[in-house]
């Protein structure tokens, strides 16, 4: 999903991957921070 929310969609032009992978990592780095 390429929509350009917020980070979501700077990471996923940036990454050049889908809005949701974007999102899994995002959350597997918070995970592991905490």
């Amino acid at each position: 999903d390429d929509s350009g929310d917020g980070m979501y969609g700077i990471g996923t032009e940036m990454a050049g991957m889908s809005g949701q992978k974007c999102a899994d990592l995002i959350i597997t780095d918070k995970l592991k921070k905490n």
